[in-house]
């Protein structure tokens, strides 16, 4: 019985190591939309949004996704409650003003993860894409 434990427990672990989490999960594309371009002084500057700006940000698959996507957001390392939509076809997009969405002043790190499994956070995902905002005055 032991070594049956042991046989199965072997059998498991290679089938993580071969079929790791969220590999059906293909990659992603991540697109920003809005802010002020014209006042970026660098192309690698983060795009500043002010408080009225339109915010729009979407996370497309690279192919066709045939399973459930679900996603998570965080802003400086904390959830953001900000609105995600989740298509049929694993699509996701956030959109509204920046000042609702990003109430705080400054530069920030968003972070998206996503998984095939419910609740995806920063340490369990298949996915992880990341931008930097400002939001300005």
């Amino acid at each position: 019985l032991v070594a049956f434990g042991g046989a199965l427990a072997a059998a498991a672990i290679a089938l993580l190591v071969l079929f790791p989490r969220g590999a059906a999960l293909p990659g992603y594309q991540l697109e920003r939309l809005g802010g002020d371009a014209s006042t970026r002084s660098s192309a690698d500057a983060p795009a500043r949004y002010g408080p009225t700006d339109r915010l729009e940000i979407r996370l497309r698959p690279e192919t066709r996704v045939d399973a459930p996507v679900h996603a998570a957001a965080f802003v400086d390392g904390r959830r953001w409650d900000a609105p995600l939509e989740v298509s049929a076809t694993g699509a996701v997009r956030v959109v509204g003003p920046a000042g609702e969405l990003l109430p705080d002043l400054g530069e920030h790190t968003i972070v998206f993860v996503l998984d095939e499994a419910p609740a995806p956070t920063l340490e369990r995902h298949a996915r992880r894409l990341e931008l930097v905002l400002e939001r300005i005055p």
